[in-house]
């Protein structure tokens, strides 16, 4: 009998072993699916060495039912890894959805609670037969979770093109988020283990879908997703989002909850034809202490809604720093049309982040256009939105950024102020550094009555530094104008900064044109700045044009500035101010 039950045993052993996936399969030839592929993986397992699963060229299939895409295996390792990719010359494999969905999660692929799972080459596709938000997929690949305890980690999607349905307003390409297969319903988290983290998202190309990325994680630092990317290793690229008449706002990349997340090279392109619906194309949310790297991404679409538009959006990524470095560079927001605009807000580019290192260089918003003849486009604009306040004292840098070639239009000209450069932030208090330098605005065209400022700089820290900017031929102001506003705290020095080319048509008595406008603060130094060529034709002020004014606050130093001021107005009351102080602040 003992004999007997060791031969068992052995028997057990040797099928278990021999029943685990290893090496090179084939798709088709060892399995005629990769549905039933990811059968075989969650029954058997992956063993030593892992497995590869080769798609063939041109392969396509249909799944058979909603959960047929469903990973569940828990086996894959940094050792034994699991591969489905596409083998030899042709067309990517293509899998269809299942028809009918039931309900709001339904998903393609999904892994739950898997690991070290590759997707290479391998395009998803919604059913054309499913009609219906009920019978259409949410999620094209989705990273869940199987408990509190066993997040989808070290997961690499890439070389994939998505394609669902954008009138599913629940549809995006990638999904993750902080709960099971079983219902939405967010996961308390008590081991890193269950968090979804180390996962890529690159060469992806994505069209059709409401949303393209959502990657959410747990509310709680401890345990926030780890160093997730998105386009680090190769560019992805986003065609179109919402819907014809959308009324739900709709986000190319929405992100909660990470730490060390770096989202580079994405591209978002081609038309959201919305209703009043918001488009997010990048939304980034709170993480408290957590490093951000946004680098290298482009924003050109033609957004046809009536509602806010927002290309690049940090509320809170990266806030309450003691430890952490954010950085957003060489992002490009160029070319975007937004033509029916009426009073929602727009920001091209707003960063309210707290990191203790906080930078912000070598950024683009350039030829945007705003509104239209039949429009009225009074909402705010903020092209550039900086701020930085994180709990440690720390250093923002505002540097090498370009504002250049834009264009509000409006069918008559009506409220709607417009922030070019908006600085604001604490860089840590009474210790922090605030660096802004060798920024330029050019060629902005404005339309409105609304103020305007070229640099709108409000810093409150501790020693701000405000030099080697430009700014230049700003255009068709019709409201109180500032090249350089300045409020807020204890020590700023303002040097070799050149303002010029500036035009206010307003006829109002009350509208003002000033080079350089300092409002509050105490120990301001402005020096070495040269203003001129400031022009407003239509005006009636006695002082409309004001090269540098100052209205308050104590203790400032001006010297060894240039202001040259040759303006005239077809009004006999228009009077120029090289040098206007409305207190007694020097």
């Amino acid at each position: 009998m003992r004999k007997f039950l060791l031969f068992c045993f052995a028997l057990a052993a040797f099928q278990l072993s021999f029943g685990q996936l290893t090496g090179t399969k084939t798709i088709p030839g060892d399995y005629v699916t990769i549905e039933a592929a990811i059968t075989a993986l969650n029954s058997q397992g992956v063993g030593t060495g892992g497995v590869t699963f080769n798609v063939a060229a041109n392969h396509t299939e249909t799944f058979t039912v909603p959960a047929a895409g469903l990973i569940t295996t828990t086996t894959g390792s940094s050792a034994n890894q699991i591969i489905f990719q596409k083998s030899g010359a042709g067309a990517n494999p293509l899998i269809t959805a299942a028809t009918p969905g039931t309900g709001t999660m339904d998903y393609v692929i999904c892994f739950s609670g898997a690991d070290y799972i590759t997707f290479d080459g391998i395009d998803i596709q919604e059913n054309p037969a499913n009609s219906t938000a009920t019978e259409q997929m949410e999620w094209a690949y989705a990273l869940l979770k199987a408990s509190e305890t066993n997040g989808s980690q070290n997961i690499t999607i890439r070389n994939c093109a998505i394609s669902l349905t954008p009138a599913n307003t629940n549809s995006r390409a990638i999904y993750s988020n902080n709960h099971t297969t079983a219902a939405t319903t967010q996961l308390v988290i008590t081991d890193v283990a269950g968090t979804n983290s180390y996962n890529k998202f690159y060469n992806l190309s994505v069209s059709n879908c409401y949303h393209a990325f959502y990657i959410y994680g747990r509310s709680v630092v401890d345990y926030y997703d780890q160093g997730n990317e998105l386009g680090v290793d190769g560019p992805n690229t986003v065609n179109g989002l919402g819907n014809t008449g959308g009324t739900t706002a709709s986000y190319g990349l929405y992100c909660y909850y990470q730490n060390d997340i770096k989202i580079a090279n994405n591209t978002f392109t081609g038309i959201s034809d919305m209703g009043s619906g918001a488009q997010y194309v990048m939304y980034l949310m709170t993480s408290t202490n957590a490093n951000v790297d946004v680098y290298n991404n482009t924003v050109s679409m033609a957004y046809r809604g009536t509602g806010s538009f927002y290309a690049l959006y940090n509320s809170g990524m990266g806030s309450t720093g003691t430890t952490n470095t954010v950085n957003y560079y060489n992002n490009s927001i160029v070319g975007n049309s937004i033509p029916n605009h009426t009073s929602g807000t727009i920001y091209f580019i707003y960063i309210s982040t707290g990191g203790v290192t906080g930078n912000f260089y070598n950024n683009s918003v350039s030829n945007n256009s705003v509104g239209g003849p039949s429009t009225t486009s009074t909402g705010s604009i903020y092209y550039t939105y900086f701020s930085c306040s994180p709990s440690s004292a720390g250093v923002a840098n505002v540097y090498n950024n370009t504002v250049a070639n834009n264009v509000r239009t409006q069918s008559t000209p009506g409220g709607g102020a417009t922030y070019i450069f908006y600085n604001a932030g604490s860089a840590g208090g009474a210790s922090g550094v605030y660096n802004t330098y060798d920024n330029t605005v050019s060629n902005i065209t404005i339309a409105s009555s609304g103020t305007t400022y070229g640099f709108y700089h409000i810093p409150t820290a501790g020693t701000k530094s405000f030099y080697d900017n430009s700014i230049s031929n700003i255009i068709n102001t019709n409201g109180t104008t500032y090249g350089l506003y300045v409020g807020n705290g204890t020590t700023g020095y303002y040097y070799n900064n050149k303002i010029w080319g500036i035009q206010m048509n307003s006829t109002s008595g009350t509208a003002y044109l000033y080079g350089i406008y300092l409002s509050s603060g105490t120990n301001m130094y402005f020096y070495n700045n040269y203003i001129s060529e400031l022009y407003a034709p239509t005006s009636s002020s006695a002082t409309a044009v004001r090269g540098i004014h100052v209205n308050g606050g104590t203790s400032h130093g001006l010297y060894n500035n240039t202001v040259y001021l040759n303006a005239s107005s077809s009004d006999p009351g228009f009077g120029t101010a090289g040098f206007y102080a409305s207190t007694t602040p020097i």
